[in-house]
């Protein structure tokens, strides 16, 4: 524990580190592009629009995959005839 202590004692007695000089600058810098929006209203409209569209393409009904019949059932294909 004392060296913990120690430690402690000497990191209060250093100066402080030059890059919290600019920390200041480069939070006040992050906030201002966070202000802009990355998209404009046009491009979320777009983006709402094909949300929208495939939302409405997906919920149709499929068509029915193309059938062979009963041409190939198993029973067919054992040879039996009836």
């Amino acid at each position: 524990m004392r060296d913990l202590d120690d430690l402690l004692t000497r990191l209060a007695q250093m100066p402080p580190d030059p890059r919290l000089d600019r920390l200041d600058e480069a939070v006040r810098a992050g906030l201002e592009q966070a202000r802009h929006p990355v998209m404009g209203l046009a491009g979320l409209g777009a983006v709402a629009g094909l949300a929208l569209v495939a939302g409405m393409l997906a919920s149709q009904p499929h068509p029915a995959p193309p059938s062979l019949g009963m041409a190939l059932a198993p029973s067919t294909l054992l040879g039996e005839t009836r």
